[in-house]
């Protein structure tokens, strides 16, 4: 699998992440070490797909993990103006 195309390609590792903090967030992690645990998972991705390129691998690791923070956050509030 080529992953040459990481921008685009990692778009698709941001619900992943999203899916991985809701899960520990069940198990009883509290909702403020998400963000942290959003950008080390990324970057740990992020070093995965570009072995190659280490300091690459970590910028694109911490862009993708704070994409999934902010995500996170927005349908966080989302979600209290719906219930109000």
């Amino acid at each position: 699998m080529d992953f040459s195309n990481f921008e685009i390609n990692g778009i698709f590792i941001i619900p992943l992440l999203n899916a991985v903090a809701e899960v520990l967030k069940k198990i009883g992690l509290p909702t403020k070490y998400i963000p942290l645990v959003n950008v080390v998972f990324g970057v740990a991705i992020g070093v995965f797909f570009n072995w190659g390129n280490l300091f690459y691998g970590v910028i694109s690791g911490v862009t993708i993990g704070l994409t999934a923070s902010g995500l996170y956050d927005t349908v966080k509030y989302a979600k209290q103006i719906v219930k109000h």
